[in-house]
C-alpha cells in the first residue's frame, strides 16, 4: 500500500486577486501562501514520508521547501504535477474569460474532457492522465507515504478520473490553497481516497507556523 498526500500550493497574489487563472504562469508565493506553508511543516513535520515531490513550478516548489528541510528529504520535481496549461485564459479571472472567450468557456464547462483550455492550451483528460502516470510509476516504486504538491485543477481532474467520474464533475471538488487530499493505492492500483484536510480548518484552530 501506497499512502499520497496531495497538497495544493499556497495562496499566490493572483489567487488573492480575483481568483486568475496561474496555469503555467510561474507566479510566487503571496505572503499568506508562505505563511501557510509554514503551517503546513509544523503539521506534516513529524509523518515518516519516504520522498517529496513537487510541481517545478516557484509557487509549488516554495510549499514544499519548508516542509522538506523540516523533514530532512530531499524535493524531487516532476512535470506531471504542474497545473493544466490554461492557454489564453492565464491571468485572467473567470468573469473575464466567459466575457472574452464565451464559445470557449462554454465548451469547457459541458465537458472539459477533450477541450483544450484556453483554445490552445491542454485537455482535462490530459492532464488527469499525466497525474496517474505520475502516480503509478511510484506504486511501482518501494517508497510507501509520498508527499506531493500539486495544484488545483489538475488535482481536482484526477480526483474525478480516479473515482471512475466524468471530468466535468472535477468542478464538484473543492481545493484551497493549502489544502490536503490523503490517498491510498494497492499494488494493483486500486484508489481509495481519504478525507481531507483544510488550510482554513487548521488556520482557525490557532495552529502556529514554524518562525
Amino acid at each position: 500500500m501506497t499512502t499520497f498526500y496531495f497538497i495544493r500550493h499556497g495562496e499566490t497574489e493572483w489567487n488573492n486577486n480575483q481568483n486568475r487563472y496561474c496555469g503555467r504562469s510561474d507566479i510566487a508565493l503571496a505572503e499568506t501562501g508562505v505563511f501557510q506553508s509554514r503551517i503546513l511543516a509544523k503539521m506534516l513535520g513529524t509523518i515518516p514520508f519516504d520522498k517529496a515531490f513537487s510541481s517545478p513550478l516557484l509557487r509549488a516548489r516554495k510549499t514544499a521547501l519548508p516542509i522538506t528541510e523540516r523533514l530532512g528529504l530531499p524535493l524531487h520535481l516532476d512535470d506531471r504535477l504542474k497545473e493544466i496549461d490554461f492557454g489564453d485564459w492565464e491571468g485572467l479571472t473567470q468573469q473575464e474569460i466567459e466575457l472574452n472567450y464565451p464559445q470557449q468557456w462554454q465548451s469547457w464547462i459541458e465537458d472539459p474532457t477533450f477541450i483544450k483550455a484556453g483554445g490552445n492550451g491542454e485537455s482535462g483528460i490530459d492532464a488527469a492522465q499525466r497525474m496517474r502516470s505520475f502516480v503509478d510509476d511510484m506504486v511501482t516504486s518501494p517508497f510507501e507515504t509520498i508527499l506531493v504538491i500539486s495544484h488545483n485543477t489538475v488535482m481536482r481532474l484526477f480526483i474525478a478520473a480516479s473515482l471512475g467520474l466524468s471530468l466535468v464533475s472535477y468542478r464538484n471538488f473543492e481545493i484551497d490553497n493549502g489544502d490536503i487530499w490523503v490517498v491510498n493505492i494497492d499494488d494493483s492500483g486500486l484508489i481509495k481516497w481519504k478525507s481531507g484536510l483544510h488550510m482554513a480548518h487548521l488556520m482557525m484552530q490557532g495552529i502556529e507556523p514554524l518562525i
